[in-house]
């Protein structure tokens, strides 16, 4: 199943739009880092960079892109961000890959996860970046749109040959879908806080930490546990269904009919 024509344009309009706001701010950045770095280099009347987002003292995002908190994992954030958008155009033509709507969920709503910390470090800072806010609220558009697409597919199954197939769409997206966009969510606040893009220290105790660092080994286990004994379960209260045993009787007879009725004889039945 593909997304649809509504889905599809979403994901390529707010896609590019973050690609544009994204790159722009990976071009302030160097431009202020390199300017600061070397602040000789105007003195020969050049005209000193301006970002077009600086508006004033209440507002500028030189500063916040230049932060500490704009390099989370290294690279500028707002690098990582072009191309997580560019992912994002190319979602709807990536109709091949499996499970492709849970990957994209999760994706995004890790992304989400990260815009709760950086808006707190926004907060702190007491500085506004319309450039940050204005990917914010992309990436929280952008949530509203996958979990639409959640709930319009079934899911992924193969055929003889490997190739992924779409399932019809369930009612209400699926039992399955909805486990999965749930465990993607807690996926993406654990990964948030075992990273420490959201900083916990402040309302987390060092036990209760760690406590957070292992929590997927024994949510593992407690699966493992579940489905043993789920199992065990459902074959001591094993039966057999009469019904589905004269369903299955008349389907035989029915074909021992056309198969006599086409030349073929049972020569067991003789």
């Amino acid at each position: 199943m593909t997304t649809s024509s509504g889905r599809a344009l979403a994901c390529r309009v707010l896609g590019v739009l973050g690609v544009v706001l994204s790159a722009y701010a990976v071009y302030v950045e160097h431009r202020v880092t390199s300017q600061r770095a070397n602040p000789l280099a105007g003195a020969g009347g050049e005209v000193p960079f301006v970002a077009l987002c600086d508006l004033g003292g209440w507002a500028s995002c030189s500063d916040v892109l230049t932060s500490p908190s704009s390099r989370l994992f290294g690279p500028p954030n707002a690098a990582l961000g072009v191309l997580f958008y560019i992912a994002i155009i190319l979602y709807p033509s990536f109709t091949f890959v499996p499970f492709r709507e849970h990957l994209m969920f999760m994706a995004v709503a890790f992304s989400c996860a990260l815009t709760l910390y950086l808006g707190r470090v926004l907060l702190q800072m007491g500085d506004f970046c319309i450039l940050c806010v204005s990917t914010y609220v992309i990436n929280w558009t952008l949530l509203l749109v996958a979990l639409r697409e959640l709930r319009a597919t079934g899911g992924t199954k193969f055929d003889k040959n490997g190739k992924a197939v779409r399932r019809a769409p369930a009612p209400n997206g699926g039992r399955a879908t909805r486990v999965l966009g749930v465990l993607g969510a807690l996926a993406a606040v654990w990964v948030s806080l075992v990273s420490g893009a959201v900083d916990s220290s402040s309302w987390l105790s060092p036990a209760a930490f760690s406590v957070v660092q292992t929590l997927p080994l024994w949510a593992l286990v407690s699966f493992g546990a579940f489905s043993l004994a789920s199992i065990g379960w459902a074959l001591l209260r094993f039966r057999d269904c009469p019904q589905a045993a004269k369903e299955l009787e008349g389907d035989i007879a029915t074909a021992r009919k056309r198969l006599e009725q086409r030349g073929f004889k049972n020569t067991q039945a003789q």
